[in-house]
C-alpha cells in the first residue's frame, strides 16, 4: 500500500514537472523571438533525460528507502576496530564474536545516544571474572580496565562478574583504550539498546 502511494505521488509529480518544464522551454522559445537560448536548450535536454530515465530514478528512490528502512551505514572514525565502512541491519540482535551497534547510554566522554560500534565479547550465560582489572568472559581475555582515559579523566572499571544475565551483552573493541563492558560507564549492554547486527564491508 504505501510502495502504491509513493508510486502514484511520483507518477504526479513528474507529470507537474514535466509540464512545468515543457511550458517553460516553450515560453523561453518565444523570448527569444524564434530559435531556443542556450539555457532553453540546456532546459529540453534535462527535460528529455527525466522524461526517458524517471522510471530508473524511482527504482533508486524505493531502494534507498526500503534500504534506510531495515539497514543504516556505519563509518568507523577512530581506531576501535579494524575496518571503515559497516552495514548495521537495524532490529536484529547480535551474536557472539559479530559486531554491534548499541546506544550509548551515559555522558562521559560522549553525549547520551551516540552510537557504539563493537563486537561482541559475551552474551547471556556466559561467565565474566576479573583478575585485579582484566577482564575475561568464560576464560578468555577480552580487556584491561584503565584507571584513567588517555585524556586523563578518571574512570571506574566494571563492577559486575558472574554469569552474563539475559538480555544483556558484554561488549569490547581491539584497541586497548576503548570505551566498552571493561568500565561502568558501558557496562553490560541491554538487548533495548540494540540498535543492530553490523557487517564489516572494508
Amino acid at each position: 500500500m504505501q510502495n502504491t502511494r509513493i508510486l502514484q505521488s511520483f507518477g504526479c509529480c513528474a507529470s507537474h514537472a514535466r509540464n512545468s518544464l515543457r511550458s517553460f522551454c516553450r515560453s523561453s522559445k518565444l523570448a527569444a523571438g524564434g530559435p531556443l537560448s542556450r539555457f532553453a536548450r540546456m532546459q529540453e535536454v534535462i527535460y528529455e533525460h527525466l522524461r526517458r530515465r524517471y522510471p530508473g530514478y524511482l527504482l533508486l528512490l524505493l531502494l534507498q528507502l526500503a534500504f534506510t528502512h531495515y539497514c543504516e551505514l556505519a563509518i568507523n572514525v577512530s581506531d576501535s576496530l579494524p575496518g571503515t565502512l559497516y552495514v548495521i541491519q537495524k532490529g536484529t540482535q547480535p551474536t557472539k564474536g559479530g559486531y554491534a551497534a548499541f546506544h550509548y547510554q551515559n555522558d562521559f566522554l560522549y553525549h547520551p545516544g551516540s552510537h557504539f560500534l563493537k563486537r561482541v565479547a559475551g552474551q547471556a550465560g556466559d561467565i565474566v571474572t576479573a583478575r585485579g582489572n582484566k577482564y575475561h568472559v568464560n576464560g578468555k581475555f577480552v580487556g584491561e580496565a584503565r584507571s584513567t582515559t588517555r585524556n586523563g579523566f578518571s574512570i571506574e572499571p566494571l563492577a559486575h562478574t558472574g554469569i552474563i544475565p539475559a538480555g544483556r551483552y558484554y561488549m569490547m573493541a581491539d584497541n586497548p583504550y576503548s570505551l566498552d563492558s571493561r568500565y561502568a560507564v558501558v557496562g553490560l549492554v541491554a538487548s533495548s539498546q540494540i540498535i543492530g547486527a553490523a557487517y564489516r564491508v572494508f
